[in-house]
């Protein structure tokens, strides 16, 4: 008589949350480069509590014999960076060469010990790499569909693509963080929650996903793109922002907050803005403000590029815009320069220093959110005197940020 052996269950990982549940958060999507990650690894443990980056692994041109060692190197700089804390992780590299990097890179992430949601691009070969780390990671997926650049053949709804990707990847949407990525929101293109609200309902239809996340930015490639020239300065509106605030009101679904910090989506392209210029970003409640030198940076004499920045600082500095040193380790930065106490010059410094601040201001900003409707449960509900109903922009809308230039009498003391 054979043995008869009993059947054994399949294998279910435990639960996995890449963020929390319970709370106002926010997915910055970033470059793997030095100065972003820089102001991670330099971010208090509170502030980073409410964070869970998506990192994107930016390319390089790399022999095919050394992809290991690249890989390698990208990942140990994340991990040095963020050490086991929830990432998401991503490649943005043409689609056709996605699918051997990626599999390389998520290969190197699971001997770091990075704990990492893969994310899958809806029309890339991130497939089968995405498919892989499902079973032998078990922390779900992350589905990336950007918005205006995915093409639907067949006349396909949004949610039957998304639909046709789940069953792909052999998972489920309650397993699958779905991130709708609407890239650089260019100027005059102001979108309220009325706008996007078909578009979600139906992205949502394949049913209940584990993360619904928007993100979008208002940072351009160049900086001449929003008319900021050299030795100018100007603010940039937080379109993303204030569509965030319109969904989060308006829908009863929960939508994570994303941005691309003060970077645009793409990698600057140096053949179409010219060489670099001096510049710092600053983020405001509802803008943020550039300010930039001039003349190629990098051709300028070492003296030349600290009074330039030192200048820049000034400036910040001196505008009411400015939250001063006990802001964050960035304001300190911007103060210490513009009083000559440092001078650096390098651009990773700087793009340490803004996404440094940024971070702060927009996990500042989620807590108040939060502290405002504390306090309104909390609130005996009174009556409202009937008004005219206001426009689906101006509901939601917060006025413009009085927007003085920086002069040097009006200068904060530190």
């Amino acid at each position: 008589m054979s043995p008869v052996f009993p059947q054994l269950p399949l294998f279910s990982w435990p639960a996995f949350e890449p963020v929390p549940p319970s709370a106002l958060h926010y997915v910055p999507v970033l470059l793997d480069w030095p100065g972003e990650l820089n102001a991670l690894a330099s971010a208090p443990v509170a502030r980073l509590d409410r964070m869970t980056p998506l990192i994107q692994i930016a390319p390089a041109a790399t022999k095919t014999l050394e992809l290991g060692r690249w890989a390698r190197d990208r990942v140990r700089r994340i991990e040095a960076a963020l050490g086991q804390r929830p990432i998401y992780l991503d490649l943005l590299v043409p689609a056709r060469s996605v699918r051997p990097l990626f599999e390389i890179v998520l290969d190197e992430a699971r001997r770091a010990g990075l704990t990492f949601v893969p994310v899958h691009s809806v029309g890339t070969g991130s497939l089968d790499a995405a498919m892989a780390s499902l079973v032998q990671d078990g922390r779900g997926v992350a589905i990336r569909y950007r918005a205006g650049t995915t093409v639907s053949m067949g006349g396909r709804t949004v949610g039957d693509t998304l639909k046709t990707e789940c069953d792909r990847l052999g998972t489920k949407p309650s397993d699958a963080d779905l991130i709708i990525d609407l890239g650089w929101m260019r100027p005059g293109s102001e979108m309220a929650a009325v706008d996007l609200s078909g578009f979600l309902d139906d992205a949502l239809a394949p049913g209940p996903w584990r993360n619904v996340i928007v993100a979008g930015t208002s940072v351009p490639r160049s900086l001449t793109e929003v008319g900021i020239t050299e030795g100018n300065f100007g603010f940039i509106p937080r379109l993303e922002w204030v569509l965030w605030n319109d969904l989060h009101r308006s829908r009863p679904d929960r939508v994570v907050y994303a941005d691309y910090g003060i970077q645009s989506p793409k990698t600057p392209d140096k053949s179409r803005s010219g060489p670099m210029r001096a510049n710092i970003r600053y983020t405001t409640p509802d803008s943020i403000l550039a300010v930039r030198g001039r003349g190629a940076f990098n051709q300028l004499a070492p003296e030349v590029r600290v009074q330039q920045y030192q200048g820049l600082s000034l400036q910040l500095v001196q505008n009411p815009v400015f939250n001063g040193r006990a802001c964050c380790s960035g304001d300190l930065a911007i103060e210490s320069c513009a009083d000559g106490e440092i001078g650096p010059t390098s651009q990773t410094v700087w793009r340490q220093v803004g996404a440094t601040h940024h971070f702060a201001s927009v996990v500042g900003q989620l807590l108040a959110v939060e502290a405002q409707e504390r306090t309104a449960a909390t609130r005996p509900a009174a009556a409202e005197p009937r008004s005219r109903p206001a426009s689906r922009r101006s509901s939601t809308r917060r006025p413009e940020p009085t927007r003085p230039a920086p002069t040097r009498d009006n200068r904060r003391p530190s």
